[in-house]
């Protein structure tokens, strides 16, 4: 299955400038906690994943992993993902998004309620991989709270978002996220959530 999606280069394998550009939380391995929430067998898949090179998914593996579809798909391509520790992705924020009609004529601006949902789709695709299920399956994740959401620049058409999502720990069915949103070198919004797996 992963065989279709392209590596991504480690930062180790770029030269330091371009590592030093990158965001804060999109630098180094994250740890994530698996006390409850995974198999021994998923465990021990997420252990070797993390000692290869990171994934990345185009626009269809994208839609493999989400439910959402046009206009409310936020995330166009994911950069990198280390299943069940983090996860970089792209949206493009063009002009012609249907919410700059009414908001606002004179001054479009990107909702931040949507750069938050940007956020949360990020997450649920890293939460997916991670448990290596699929939304049209059984696997079905939900978020269940969210906290310490922080705006702290617009987002206007021609921006393009990076999302950045680390997974920092999981209690059994519910996994907690920290998640920045960037334009440039500039972060843009941030907040805490907890996506929880649940049964329909």
């Amino acid at each position: 299955m992963w065989t279709q999606y392209a590596a991504v280069p480690k930062q180790s394998a770029l030269p330091y400038q371009q590592r030093a550009s990158w965001p804060p939380c999109c630098s180094g391995t994250h740890r994530a906690a698996w006390s409850n929430f995974n198999t021994k067998a998923l465990r021990a898949a997420a252990r070797v994943w993390a000692m290869t090179d990171p994934l990345s998914l185009d626009v269809s593996a994208i839609l493999m992993h989400l439910p959402h579809r046009h206009p409310f798909l936020l995330v166009d391509r994911v950069l990198e993902i280390h299943p069940g520790q983090s996860i970089r992705a792209l949206k493009n924020v063009t002009y012609n998004e249907p919410f700059f009609t009414g908001h606002f004529p004179s001054r479009p601006l990107m909702p931040g309620v949507l750069v938050i949902e940007a956020l949360v789709q990020t997450a649920g695709i890293l939460s997916f991989v991670t448990a290596g299920g699929l939304p049209q399956e059984t696997t079905r994740f939900y978020l269940e709270e969210l906290d310490r959401a922080r705006f702290r620049r617009p987002v206007i058409p021609g921006d393009q978002l990076l999302l950045c999502a680390q997974l920092e720990r999981s209690v059994k069915t519910t996994l907690h996220f920290s998640t920045r949103a960037f334009v440039g070198d500039n972060e843009v919004a941030s907040a805490e959530m907890m996506i929880a797996q649940l049964a329909d």
